[in-house]
């Protein structure tokens, strides 16, 4: 997404969308990054308001595609047939996005595509639900062509002024104040066979893995992986953090006491995942991996590593028996960050 709205307006435009949505500055080359909603739907505001455009949502949708989703893309777009394929979306949305939901409701002559976001209250998220119906119809046109258009829209936005441009844009009718985005289709279409024969090439367990099981489900593997992304390209407070989740500080501060742990707490292990990842995959020096880290020196890293693993990091990277040391850590073995890329917008 960052890299399409750079296309549109510019490299500054991004960054100042990023530090408004307090997103990494970098976050485009974070593969499989966890982006909340709340932060997209920020980001896309922005973007819109750079563009002077309040339609900009569909620019975007233009150019998006479940086929730049990686494994997820792939199991939904190989199906045998159109039918096939929004079965297999319903099925897996959840290793792409972590609170949003689809659905198949199927009538006696059409059928509607559903796509309910998460979190629709943020400031943006009318950019976010028209970008969505460039991905949503991205499935339809692989089985039907490129210039298949649904039968009807179903947007839940409030339109007055716009809505003779949007239904330009798309070319079909568009309803509003609905409780969800939907694609209608008509029944006959639903058994439009695949113009590819890919005999089940990706399967559901390629999914999982390529997702790493899907964005965190929970409060502190989701401050973890934000954490992470922050890592060595700016500093990492809860102030920011709070920021992103799209809540207050002191509403991030009581959830987090109420996990029973610390930030402070959650920030260490997010250090010493990262550490032991570059320290068995890669050859950057101690040095090098403490500035990575945020640690002013190399040997307050090193001091930090000691006391979390009972070894020196220099001696962890010799030892090269990660899975015997790190049981013996309390910590369990690192994770990648999730992604989600746009929820399909």
């Amino acid at each position: 997404m960052p890299l399409l709205v750079a296309d549109a307006l510019g490299d500054r435009a991004v960054q100042s969308c990023l530090a408004a949505a307090g997103l990494p500055e970098n976050i485009s080359e974070q593969t499989g990054s966890y982006i909340p909603e709340a932060a997209l739907n920020r980001f896309l505001d922005g973007a819109a308001r750079s563009a002077g455009d309040d339609l900009f949502g569909l620019y975007l949708g233009d150019h998006l595609s479940v086929e730049d989703y990686g494994r997820w893309g792939d199991y939904v777009l190989e199906a045998a047939n159109l039918i096939g394929a929004l079965q297999r979306a319903v099925q897996i949305i959840h290793l792409h996005a972590d609170r949003d939901t689809l659905e198949v409701r199927q009538g006696p002559s059409t059928t509607f595509f559903r796509y309910t976001f998460g979190e629709r209250r943020v400031l943006g998220y009318r950019q976010t639900a028209l970008a969505a119906l460039g991905s949503l119809m991205s499935i339809p046109r692989r089985f039907l062509g490129s210039r298949w258009v649904p039968l009807s829209i179903g947007l839940d936005l409030s339109e007055t002024s716009s809505e003779a441009r949007i239904e330009a844009r798309v070319g079909t009718r568009v309803r509003y104040d609905r409780k969800c985005v939907y694609l209608e289709i008509a029944n006959s279409d639903l058994l439009a066979s695949n113009p590819q024969d890919f005999s089940g090439r990706t399967t559901v367990g390629d999914v999982i893995r390529a997702c790493r099981g899907g964005p965190p489900k929970e409060l502190v593997p989701c401050v973890e992986q934000l954490v992470l992304q922050r890592l060595g390209s700016q500093s990492v407070n809860l102030n920011d953090i709070a920021r992103v989740m799209g809540t207050s500080r002191r509403t991030l501060q009581r959830r987090i006491d109420q996990s029973g742990t610390s930030f402070r707490s959650i920030c260490t292990d997010a250090k010493m995942r990262r550490a032991t990842e570059l320290l068995v995959e890669g050859s950057a020096s101690v040095s090098s991996i403490a500035l990575q880290l945020d640690y002013s020196t190399a040997s307050h890293f090193s001091r930090a590593f000691r006391k979390r693993f009972g070894i020196a990091p220099v001696e962890f990277r010799c030892a090269r028996q990660v899975d015997l040391i790190m049981p013996a850590s309390g910590l369990e073995q690192p994770s990648a960050a999730h992604t989600t890329n746009v929820r399909l917008g």
